[in-house]
């Protein structure tokens, strides 16, 4: 009987094959999966392509307005204007109002100072003038310092400060400086 199994198999295939592509095999298939049985339910999403579509298949009541694009069409299917011209052009609409200036009164200010071998300064501090409020900042000097930066104002929201705090690491006297970016910002 071992023997005898894949013999089995081997002729079981064999007439599922042959019998899938005659006419009673596909008569047999059809009572399995009767015409029209399937629908939307057992289809998966993206299943049918434009190439799995019969020609003119798809008509204009199934297309939905508005939903093609220029690009969907081949070239001169669609109409020109009149004597394949642009259309007239339109009413000029009414100037907006001014927005606000934004950005203006652009400086860099420097501060700079000396700190001791081996030592922290605690505070350098680049100010914007008057009016005007720091939009990033900048320090340098010589390797062997460590910076700590930040923004404050003196008075609460200003702004107008950039302030750093140096640790000089090396055993000698060092030059350090800090750049605050100013400007008047609107709004």
């Amino acid at each position: 009987m071992r023997d005898r199994l894949p013999m089995v198999f081997s002729i079981t295939a064999l007439v599922v094959a042959v019998l899938g592509v005659t006419p009673l095999g596909e008569a047999a298939w059809s009572q399995v999966l009767p015409r029209n049985s399937v629908g939307t339910l057992q289809l998966k999403r993206n299943a049918v392509t434009s190439s799995k579509l019969a020609p003119n298949t798809v008509r204009t009541k199934q297309v939905v307005n508005s939903s093609l694009l220029a690009e969907d069409f081949k070239s001169g299917q669609l109409p020109a204007g009149p004597n394949g011209e642009k259309g007239d052009k339109g009413d000029k609409g009414d100037r907006g109002p001014t927005g606000p200036v934004g950005i203006s009164g652009y400086e860099i200010v420097q501060a700079s100072a000396t700190v001791n071998a081996n030592s922290v300064l605690v505070s350098l501090q680049a100010t914007c003038p008057a009016g005007k409020k720091v939009l990033g900042g900048a320090t340098g000097g010589a390797p062997g310092f460590f910076f700590n930066s930040s923004v404050f104002g003196v008075t609460t929201g200003a702004n107008n400060i950039y302030s750093v705090i140096v640790t000089n690491t090396t055993t000698a006297s060092r030059q350090v400086f800090a750049q605050a970016i100013c400007a008047r910002v609107a709004g």
